[in-house]
């Protein structure tokens, strides 16, 4: 039988990984990889597509960024995350600029829903439609699909502003030139530098893409990822295209800055949470305006959380009874959501729940 944990138990949950850098690969002057080796006894174990938290210490504070692997599960005989120095990121700094080989690095353990369910006999068409280092999720997802479903077609649209900035751009033109029937790589780039054309994505261009590319006997789904007005202006296209919310997948990379507020609850007082986690069952409240995982963190009880903003799915449970209010959801589908799917970061109890993670 389980234990119930009350208020007074003091439970750090959250499996810690020791993870050391290997190696250093440089893709672009701006971007590198990280091959990372974890621990002897712990085990890396994720899924393509999916994101790795990493803990930091700053002033006494622990503060959390996460990465997206760019290697691929049973392709790459190595784990590894690639990181594009942006010039006002403090993290994306730290790596391209401090970090070295055999330094050791504390992450949290793989998540992210920005994944893909494989079958050797699926026979489908994937859009996947990248910017900048939006193509590090990606390049791991297109790997899987051309190691697990050698019948379904992909088409990859990668825009850039200069050719010198292709992350992957050896790697990918090598895919396309072993798989020229099975992978096609759009590349484009806004540069005109050197005397070519301007190539930016917009909604014409991306529908000329699509219907150039589609074949309309096919299952369709398209991954997104890049700057914000980036993947809103694609997801608009498709809709307006006629192709279903349920087929279109994004993966942000942009934190918000703060956390959206508290939405207004119809009974404010202090609600009863029973969470199912790590093969425990944790009994505790939640008092009025705060969300689900400050409740938590408040008695020491440490879920799994990266973003605080409702954006990355790091916290996301299954609400099993009661109804939870979300402040904000950029990651679940409407398909996460009627299966009972909350994000507890900015999910508020309205009534007593129970959830399990």
């Amino acid at each position: 039988m389980r234990p119930v944990l009350g208020l007074s138990s003091y439970l750090s949950f959250m499996d810690r990984l020791e993870l050391t850098v290997t190696d250093i690969i440089q893709e672009t002057r701006n971007a590198r990889t990280f091959v990372l080796e974890p621990e002897r006894e712990q085990n890396l174990s994720y899924q393509a597509g999916q994101f790795i938290t990493f803990i930091f210490e700053r002033h006494g504070q622990e503060l959390r960024r996460s990465y997206s692997f760019s290697s691929t599960p049973r392709v790459d005989p190595f784990h590894s995350i690639t990181v594009k120095r942006v010039a006002n990121g403090e993290f994306s700094r730290f790596f391209t600029d401090k970090v070295e080989i055999d330094q050791q690095l504390l992450a949290l353990g793989p998540s992210g829903r920005f994944t893909l369910e494989m079958s050797q006999e699926r026979s489908r068409q994937i859009f996947f439609i990248a910017a900048g280092s939006g193509i590090v999720p990606v390049y791991s997802l297109i790997k899987q699909v051309i190691h697990d479903e050698p019948y379904t077609r992909i088409q990859l649209i990668y825009q850039n502003h200069s050719q010198k900035e292709v992350i992957f751009a050896r790697q990918l033109a090598n895919l396309a030139h072993a798989r020229p029937t099975q992978f096609r790589l759009i590349s484009l780039i806004t540069d005109t530098a050197h005397g070519t054309d301007s190539k930016k994505l917009n909604i014409p261009l991306l529908e000329i893409l699509v219907r150039r590319e589609l074949l309309e006997s096919q299952e369709h789904l398209f991954f997104l990822c890049g700057p914000a007005s980036f993947m809103r202006m694609a997801q608009f296209t498709l809709r307006w295209m006629g192709f279903p919310e349920e087929s279109i997948r994004r993966e942000n990379f942009t934190v918000m800055p703060f956390q959206p507020p508290a939405p207004e609850i119809f009974d404010p007082g202090p609600k009863n949470l029973l969470l199912h986690y790590k093969g425990n069952i944790i009994k505790l409240e939640a008092a009025a305006g705060k969300n689900i995982l400050q409740a938590a963190l408040d008695r020491g009880i440490e879920l799994p959380f990266s973003c605080r903003t409702g954006v990355c799915s790091t916290c996301a449970a299954k609400c099993l009874r009661g109804q939870v209010k979300m402040s904000n959801n950029e990651v679940l589908t409407e398909s996460d959501l009627q299966a009972g799917l909350v994000l507890t970061c900015v999910g508020y109890a309205e009534t007593d729940v129970e959830l399990v993670f």
